[in-house]
């Protein structure tokens, strides 16, 4: 007889049993929130800044976004038309900016433990420089409250305030209205 069969007789198991499965389901519960995960949702964040360069206005929203992990071109230009103009004055995007925390599980004791979270600055916020799709990665659950985009819009000029050009009107002179010149508002 082999070692094979031998096992085989002495094995008895339980195909109801499944306690096990139940058991191990419940202890993989505590990690879920360690796994990275697809993102579904995002905050926008508007900062208004005047021609002084100061904040006027902060607003912020939540964004559900259409495909996972990406704000769409399209959506993306839906938000700038819509947040350009706010109270009656006019904005012109300065910057964008993605927050996505990127940390592994092996890492997550090391960046909570840290003191210096500045360490990871560049990691975590990102310029952007297109108008287009933006594709965040996956995000471990517990961070996936921190993906953001960061709108910066700078107050454009008045064009009232700038226009400083006076109507020209031009009409046919006669000889005499040619001849004379205007020396210190008096006409010679």
């Amino acid at each position: 007889m082999s070692d094979i069969d031998d096992f085989d007789s002495n094995f008895e198991y339980n195909i109801e049993d499944d306690s096990w499965i139940k058991e191990f389901e419940k202890k993989e519960e505590l990690y879920n929130d360690f796994y990275a995960d697809d993102i579904f949702f995002t905050k926008l964040h508007f900062i208004y800044v005047d021609r002084e360069n100061a904040i006027e206005k902060i607003a912020e929203e939540n964004f559900l976004m259409s495909t996972k992990n990406q704000v769409e071109r399209h959506e993306l230009i839906q938000i700038l038309k819509r947040i350009t103009l706010m109270d009656g004055n006019k904005y012109s995007l300065l910057s964008i900016l993605k927050c996505n925390i990127q940390i592994t599980q092996d890492n997550v004791k090391n960046f909570l433990s840290s003191n210096n979270i500045s360490d990871y600055y560049d990691d975590f916020v990102k310029p952007i420089k297109n108008i287009d799709t933006i594709y965040f990665e996956k995000s471990i659950n517990m961070f996936q409250d921190l993906t953001d985009l960061v709108f910066i819009l700078y107050k454009e000029a008045s064009t009232y305030s700038q226009n400083t050009t006076k109507r020209v009107y031009i009409s046919k002179l006669n000889k005499k209205q040619r001849n004379k010149t205007k020396k210190n508002g008096i006409i010679i």
